[in-house]
């Protein structure tokens, strides 16, 4: 299972889990993540989770999608990477089974830059 924490400015980051398949990132209440704000596009981004790997693709949006100062197209995600969409910070945990789902490691306030990942396989 892989979960995705949401940082938004102060508020308290919320843990979500992403489902297989395919999840739309944005403004849209109807998007699989929602983000709430004027600067993120309607159909922002697409998560692709399949086979224990994660994709992420820009849907060419306005603002653009970030791994830490670049804006990308189409990413591979790692565990423990971190996306920047307008303000808004989402990371990437890989859950262990022997931890009953909890996420691999204590989630801190991540930076703004993050390594990037090619398409890979979650452990």
């Amino acid at each position: 299972m892989i979960t995705v924490t949401i940082w938004h400015k102060d508020d308290t980051p919320k843990t979500i889990p992403l489902e297989e398949g395919q999840t739309i990132i944005g403004r849209d209440p109807r998007c699989g993540i929602h983000l709430d704000t004027d600067s993120v596009s309607r159909k922002h981004a697409r998560l692709i989770y399949s086979d224990k790997k994660l994709l992420l693709t820009d849907l060419e949006s306005a603002n653009g999608t970030y791994i830490g100062d670049r804006r990308i197209k189409e990413e591979g995600l790692r565990h423990g990477d971190t996306i920047r969409i307008a303000d808004f910070l989402l990371t990437f945990q890989a859950a262990q089974a022997n931890t009953g789902g909890a996420p691999t490691r204590i989630l801190e306030k991540p930076r703004s830059s993050t390594k990037s990942g090619s398409w890979f396989s979650w452990r």
